[in-house]
This record gives C-alpha cells, sequence and structure tokens, in this order.
C-alpha cells in the first residue's frame, strides 16, 4: 500500500513540475513497475476486493426488490415444509451437472431442520431439453406438490440426459398420460411461467446454475451443505 502511493506522489510531482517528457514518464513508470511489480499485483487485488464487495451490495438490493416473487411458491415447486420461515430459493437447469450435485444438500439440509423450505427457480439454459422439463415440472407442480417432487427428484437424481423413453416411464409411474402431459406444454400458462423465471434471473444477473438465495444473500455456483446451511441460519 505504501508503495503504491509513493507511486503516485512520484508521478504527482513528475507531472506538475513539467521537468520530464511524456517519452520520460513513461520509461520512469515501466522502470518503476519492473522493479516493483507488486504494486500492480496489489492494485489488481485492490480493484477485485472492490468490484467483489460493490456486486454483493448490488445483488442484496437486487434480491430485496425481487423478494415476493422469489418466495411465490403458487406454482407448487417447492420441496421441505409449505410454511417453513428457513427459505432457500435455488434457481437451477435440469441438465446441470452441479444442480444434480447440489440436489444431495438439498436433501439433507431438508432431513436436518424441519422449518425449512426450498423454492425452485427454472433457469433452462442448456438445452431445450432442460426447457421441456421445466415445463413437465410446472404442470405437475401446479395440479400437485406431492407429483411435482416424485419427478424432481427422478429426474435430478438421473445421470445425465433424461431419454424419451425414461421420461415417458417416469411420467406414467407418476400417474398421467405422457402424450396427453406433452401436448400441454406449448400452452400459454406453461410458456409464460417459465419465461417468469427467467426474466427475474436476467434481473438478478444471473448467468449459470446452480444460484442459491436465502437471508437475502445470492451466491453462484455448488457451494455444498456447509455454506448453505449457513446461509439459512444466518440472521439478517
Amino acid at each position: 500500500m505504501i508503495k503504491i502511493r509513493t507511486l503516485f506522489f512520484c508521478l504527482s510531482i513528475v507531472l506538475f513540475s513539467g521537468i520530464l517528457s511524456a517519452q520520460s514518464l513513461e520509461d520512469k513508470i515501466k522502470d518503476y513497475i519492473i522493479k516493483n511489480p507488486e504494486v500492480i499485483l496489489k492494485s489488481l487485488e485492490n480493484y477485485e476486493k472492490k468490484k467483489e464487495e460493490n456486486d454483493k451490495i448490488k445483488n442484496k438490493k437486487n434480491v430485496e426488490f425481487n423478494k415476493s416473487q422469489l418466495l411465490d411458491s403458487s406454482n407448487g415447486l417447492f420441496s421441505g415444509n409449505k410454511d417453513g420461515q428457513k427459505i432457500l430459493v435455488e434457481f437451477f437447469d435440469y441438465n446441470c451437472t452441479y444442480c444434480k450435485k447440489a440436489h444431495k444438500d438439498i436433501k439433507k439440509l431438508i432431513s436436518n431442520d424441519e422449518n425449512i423450505k426450498v423454492i425452485y427457480k427454472n433457469f433452462p439454459i442448456l438445452s431445450e431439453e432442460s426447457l421441456k422439463l421445466s415445463k413437465i415440472a410446472i404442470f405437475l407442480g401446479k395440479k400437485s406438490n406431492l407429483d411435482f417432487k416424485k419427478f424432481h427428484n427422478e429426474i435430478i437424481e438421473h445421470k445425465g440426459f433424461v431419454s424419451d423413453k425414461k421420461l415417458r416411464m417416469i411420467i406414467k409411474n407418476i400417474g398421467y398420460d405422457p402424450d396427453l402431459l406433452f401436448s400441454e406444454l406449448n400452452k400459454d400458462y406453461l410458456v409464460n411461467e417459465v419465461k417468469k423465471d427467467v426474466e427475474l434471473a436476467k434481473i438478478l444477473n444471473l448467468r449459470g446454475t446452480p444460484v442459491f438465495i436465502a437471508n437475502n444473500e445470492l451466491v453462484f455456483g455448488y457451494v455444498g451443505f456447509d455454506e448453505l446451511n449457513t446461509m439459512l441460519n444466518t440472521q439478517q
């Protein structure tokens, strides 16, 4: 920090004194940086730290402003205690490897604490298949939260992409006719429901999955059980 201040102090002196030409000043700066490379590294570290702090503040404000939409689970896409006071929101894609991995942590959270509710927001960015699965999830959620959870667990725990044959079997086992269900997927009420989640993700500047939100804190990517548990149990 002292060296950075020294650099700017020296630069200010020579700039205002007019004793150096532009080329000479450039040479002096290059020479100083070569001899003190840690100055640049420290400057970059400070910049990244400041940017991270600003992003965190901005994310928190975005979460607070869109809280009612984030906590809306009227489409039936939730697990755990429907009246739980500890609420975790997850933006996910059914074909996201890390979303599948995080599912194990989410199940553990719910089994460990009866006051937890997990709300799922579709962010199908990986493929058309992801979009199809998100519409099916919403269709089932609107019919029955229990049916949604059966479907969600089957799909998110499946390794790799789900074949059409496997998908039909899952839907049939839950108690629905696959062809009749598929015929619903382009209906406006399902298309608009997915759009609503995707637009919310864009407002929050999300670019990937999974993303978790709890107590106005937003974290990107897979973070594991301990961090999710800390998020849920941190008082704001």
